[in-house]
């Protein structure tokens, strides 16, 4: 495995934070957070993350904008310990036309525990779309610092 470049490992670097808590249903036999669970988490930050960035006007829930993960990737660094929280930081690594690669990193004890990068495609029937200009611009403030 290739190590990750260093600046990807300072909470500093994301613009976006958001403390979570583990839960006790997520332990593996090992007592430690086993990683679908680091995926949730994720999943959870990056959820998170659009409520703040589209605001109220653009609602993330809603099938105004369909948004669809069409690649993801992890790396596990360390274990992560239950019951103690985790800080999930994310940033908006590239806008294109149609999709934003959001780079996000999870911290427990002033450690990054976990990297995970993600590329999103705003999606209709037939094929993928333009993001709106709103959302591009939303994006602009979460660029990494």
């Amino acid at each position: 495995m290739t190590k990750p470049d260093p600046a990807l490992l300072l909470l500093s670097r994301y613009p976006f934070q958001v403390e979570l808590q583990t839960r006790f249903g997520d332990v593996d036999s090992l007592r430690h957070i086993n990683n679908v669970a680091i995926a949730q988490l994720f999943e959870e930050s990056r959820l998170r993350f659009l409520i703040e960035a589209r605001g109220d006007a653009l609602d993330p829930l809603s099938q105004s904008i369909r948004l669809v993960t069409a690649e993801i990737r992890f790396i596990y660094l360390r274990e992560v310990a239950y019951p103690d929280s985790v800080v999930a930081g994310v940033s908006v690594e590239h806008i294109g036309n149609s999709s934003y690669r959001l780079g996000c990193a999870m911290f427990q004890f002033d450690q990054c525990v976990a990297l995970c990068e993600t590329a999103m495609v705003r999606s209709e029937v037939g094929g993928s779309v333009p993001l709106p200009i709103e959302l591009k611009t939303a994006f602009e403030r979460y660029r990494p610092v």
